[in-house]
């Protein structure tokens, strides 16, 4: 599962509009990564603020491939959800009540 939560500033400095996306699926190799990330990378190109998290703790693919790197190419271990991809694991304790980026 990947979730994003988006907001985009109106003229005013106001938020415009929240939302939450969620992509799903319980089969595994359908595609959920592939359509976060054309989702996630064509919102922020868009100047959209998305807050993205990858749920699949047991793979992180979304994470492999938007997360925030350091200068030896090494993923940074506590991700910006807002430029990169942060994890989200509702079945650690750690997590719960978790979900930053967007206020």
């Amino acid at each position: 599962m990947v979730m994003a939560k988006a907001s985009k500033v109106d003229g005013n400095g106001g938020t415009a509009s929240k939302r939450a996306v969620f992509v799903t699926s319980e089969k595994g190799g359908v595609g959920k990564s592939v359509t976060a990330r054309a989702l996630i990378d064509q919102l922020r190109t868009e100047g959209v603020r998305v807050a993205a998290y990858d749920a699949d703790g047991s793979v992180g693919g979304l994470v492999r491939v938007l997360g925030i790197r350091d200068a030896h190419g090494n993923l940074v271990r506590d991700q910006d959800p807002v430029t990169g991809v942060d994890y989200y694991n509702v079945g650690l304790p750690r997590f719960c009540g978790r979900f930053r980026g967007l206020g």
